[in-house]
C-alpha cells in the first residue's frame, strides 16, 4: 500500500491538479496541451518569468534542436534514465529549431548508473544541455526539417509532394540556391518513375536535392543536386549514363550546372561514346584492313560519320551527350543496339535494384541511442542524442487515449518489433491500387442501395457523418480506437513505401475497413443492430440525404450506451496484437473484385447478386 501511495503522489501536478495511475499514463499529461496550457497560464500570472528558472538546476536538462523528434519520444527515453517530474516545450526559435525543459526527480549525474553509462564519458556527469542530432549517414532535409533514417526513406522523401511544393519556388527563382557544380540537368523525364531516376542517381553519389516540374507544367526536365562535384564529373564521364529502367533519359550539363561550357569538350565526348560503339560491334570492312593505320583511320571515319548522322540539332546549345537513335541508319542503330542491350542494360539494371521489404516497413518502433560529443575546454560538454528511428505513435494520438489503451499500444508495438512477418499474403491485395473494395451502406435492407463512394472530401457531409459514426465504434469499445490507431500508421508507411502522391487508402476508407472487420468478426455489434436498439424513440433530428437516401445510422445517436467500464486487468487482457493479425488475414485472401462490404449488416455480398 505504501508503494502504490507513493508512486500516486509522484505522479501528481499540482498545476492541473490531476494523478496519473500509471508511468505512461503520467508522461502522456506531461505532453498534453492542458499541462502545457497551465504553465503558460502560471508565467504569465508570474509577469513572464519561466517557471524553468526556478527548476533545481542539478535535476533540469535542456534540450535542444529537437524540431524533428515528438516530445513524447524524448520523455520516454529519458524517463528510462529515471523518473520525469516536469517537462515544458518552449516556441520555435531561429532556424525553426524547438526547445524544450526537462525537470528529474533526481541528480541528473544518476544516469551515470543507467543502461546507457557504458557510452557515457565521465567529463559529462553534470552535462546540462542535450543535442538531438541524427546518426551519421542518416539524410536531413534543410528545406522541410525532416530527417530520413534509410536511403529509401530519402529517396522517396525526395519525391514527395510536400517537399516538391517547397521546390517549386526555387524552379522559378533559377535554382539560385544550388552550387552549380555539383548539378545537373536531365531531360526526356516525363512519363519515367521519379524513384527510378533517384535510384539510379544515387548510384552515382549522394543526391542532396530533387527539383521535379515535369508534373506541374509537363515540361520534360528535372534536376538533381550531388552532394559532390566528383559525382557530377563521373556522371557525365561514364558511357552508360542515359539508360534508366530500360528507357533511355537524356543527361544535358549546361554550362550553369556542370562547367562544362564548351562545345568542343562535349564534341569529344560524342566522339569518343560513338567511338566505343563502333569498338564493341566492328563492321566487316574494317576487320581485314591491313594495318593499324588503316584501323584507326576506318574508326575515325565511321566515328565522323555517326557524328554526322546525329545531326546539328543534338549538339546545339552545348547538348552533346546523348544521341538520338530516331536519326540512325539502320546500321549503325544495330551496332548501338547490340551495345546497350548486351552491355549497357544488365548493368544498369543490377545498379538500379532498390529492394523495399515493405514487411519491415510496418510500425517502425525503436528507441533512442546516444553517444558523447566532442569534448572541450573551451566550449560546454553537451551530450549528442542519436535517433535510431522516430515513433509512429506521436503524442497528439497519444493524447486521445486513456491511460490504460496508452498501455495496450504500447504493448502492440512490442510485439510488432518481434512480429515484422505477421502479413502473409495481405500485401498482396493492400498494396494493390487495382484492388480497392466497394464499400457500401444500406437504408434499406432489401432495395435501398448505393455505392460508397471511395475517394471523399473532407468536407463532404457524408464523410462528416461518417466519421461520427467511428467515433461512436470508438466510445463503444476499448479495442476499437488503437487497433484503428495502428492500422492508419501502417497505411501512411505502405504509401510512402509505394512512392504515390496520395495514400494507397484514404484514411476514412481504411477506418471504414477496420469497422467491417470488426462487425464482420462479430466483435461489435453491426450498424443495423444499432438503428434496431436505440430507434424504439422517434427523435426530432433531420435525416441526412446522399443521392436521394437517408444515410443517417441511427435517430437517437444520443442514447447509443458506451461499453461498460473495464478494470485494467481486464482492458490488458485484451489481445490487440491477434486483432491486427486477423485484420491483415482477413483482407489479404478476401475477393475484392468479386465481393461488397456491406457495413450495415456486417456481411460479405456477392457484387453480381448486390449490383443486380
Amino acid at each position: 500500500m505504501s508503494s502504490s501511495s507513493s508512486s500516486e503522489q509522484s505522479n501528481y501536478c499540482r498545476l492541473c491538479k490531476t494523478t496519473a495511475p500509471t508511468r505512461l499514463a503520467w508522461l502522456t499529461h506531461l505532453v498534453s496541451s492542458v499541462h502545457q496550457m497551465m504553465m503558460r497560464i502560471a508565467e504569465n500570472q508570474r509577469r513572464g518569468f519561466r517557471l524553468t528558472d526556478r527548476w533545481d538546476k542539478s535535476r533540469a536538462l535542456r534540450i535542444l534542436d529537437c524540431f524533428q523528434v515528438p516530445a513524447r519520444s524524448i520523455l520516454e527515453y529519458l524517463d528510462s534514465w529515471g523518473p520525469v517530474e516536469n517537462f515544458s516545450y518552449l516556441s520555435k526559435t531561429d532556424g525553426g529549431m524547438h526547445n524544450c525543459h526537462i525537470l528529474m526527480r533526481s541528480k541528473y549525474n544518476s544516469h551515470s548508473s543507467s543502461t546507457h553509462s557504458s557510452s557515457l564519458d565521465a567529463e559529462l556527469e553534470n552535462t546540462t544541455e542535450l543535442i538531438v542530432s541524427p546518426i551519421p549517414g542518416h539524410f536531413p532535409c534543410s528545406t522541410c526539417k525532416t530527417i530520413s533514417y534509410t536511403l529509401s526513406d530519402w529517396a522517396f522523401h525526395l519525391i514527395s509532394t510536400p517537399h516538391r511544393k517547397f521546390k517549386t519556388s526555387e524552379v522559378s527563382m533559377g535554382l539560385k540556391s544550388w552550387d552549380y557544380q555539383k548539378g545537373v540537368l536531365l531531360q526526356g523525364v516525363n512519363g519515367l518513375s521519379r524513384i527510378r531516376i533517384i535510384a539510379w542517381a544515387l548510384s552515382w553519389g549522394q543526391v542532396t536535392d530533387f527539383i521535379d516540374p515535369a508534373k506541374e507544367d509537363k515540361s520534360p526536365i528535372a534536376y538533381l543536386l550531388f552532394e559532390k562535384k566528383e559525382n557530377v564529373d563521373a556522371l557525365i564521364n561514364f558511357k552508360d549514363y542515359q539508360i534508366i529502367s530500360h528507357r533511355r533519359i537524356d543527361v544535358l550539363p549546361s554550362p550553369e550546372f556542370s562547367g562544362y561550357a564548351k562545345l568542343e569538350k562535349q564534341m569529344l565526348k560524342a566522339e569518343k561514346l560513338a567511338s566505343e560503339m563502333i569498338s564493341i560491334a566492328p563492321s566487316s570492312t574494317s576487320t581485314h584492313s591491313s594495318t593499324n593505320q588503316d584501323d584507326e583511320d576506318s574508326k575515325e571515319a565511321e566515328c565522323r560519320a555517326l557524328i554526322n548522322l546525329l545531326g546539328k540539332n543534338v549538339i546545339e546549345n552545348q547538348l552533346a551527350l546523348f544521341m538520338r537513335h530516331n536519326t540512325w541508319s539502320d546500321s549503325v542503330y544495330e551496332k548501338a543496339d547490340s551495345f546497350i542491350r548486351s552491355v549497357l542494360i544488365p548493368n544498369v539494371i543490377k545498379r538500379l535494384e532498390l529492394p523495399v521489404n515493405t514487411t519491415c516497413q510496418i510500425l517502425p518502433y525503436g528507441a533512442y541511442g546516444c553517444r558523447t560529443g566532442i569534448v572541450n575546454n573551451k566550449a560546454p560538454p553537451k551530450l549528442h542524442l542519436h535517433l535510431n528511428m522516430i515513433s509512429t505513435l506521436n503524442s497528439s494520438f497519444d493524447m486521445d487515449l486513456f491511460p490504460t489503451q496508452v498501455e495496450l499500444v504500447h504493448k502492440v508495438r512490442i510485439g510488432l518489433e518481434s512480429s515484422l512477418n505477421l502479413l502473409p499474403g495481405s500485401i498482396r491485395a493492400l498494396s494493390d491500387a487495382s484492388n480497392r473494395p466497394t464499400l457500401v451502406f444500406s437504408t434499406d435492407m432489401e432495395e435501398q442501395k448505393f455505392e460508397f463512394h471511395l475517394r471523399i472530401d473532407s468536407n463532404n457531409i457524408l464523410a462528416s457523418q461518417e466519421s461520427s459514426l467511428i467515433a461512436h465504434y470508438c466510445n463503444f469499445d476499448p479495442r476499437v480506437r488503437p487497433l484503428l490507431l495502428i492500422i492508419l500508421q501502417w497505411n501512411e508507411l505502405l504509401s510512402q513505401v509505394q512512392s504515390t502522391d496520395d495514400e494507397i487508402f484514404p484514411s476514412h476508407l481504411m477506418s471504414v475497413l477496420v469497422l467491417f472487420f470488426l462487425i464482420h468478426k462479430k466483435i461489435v455489434p453491426s450498424v443495423h443492430e444499432l438503428c434496431a436498439q436505440n430507434d424504439g424513440n422517434e427523435s426530432n433530428a433531420e435525416p441526412i440525404w446522399f443521392k436521394g437516401y437517408d444515410i443517417s445510422f441511427s435517430k437517437s445517436r444520443g442514447n447509443i450506451k458506451h461499453h461498460p467500464e473495464l478494470s485494467d486487468q481486464s482492458i490488458l487482457s485484451l489481445s490487440i496484437l491477434a486483432l491486427l493479425k486477423e485484420f491483415f488475414h482477413f483482407y489479404g485472401w478476401v475477393d475484392m473484385q468479386e465481393n461488397v462490404f456491406c457495413v450495415r449488416l456486417g456481411r460479405l455480398i456477392s457484387k453480381d447478386l448486390f449490383f443486380y
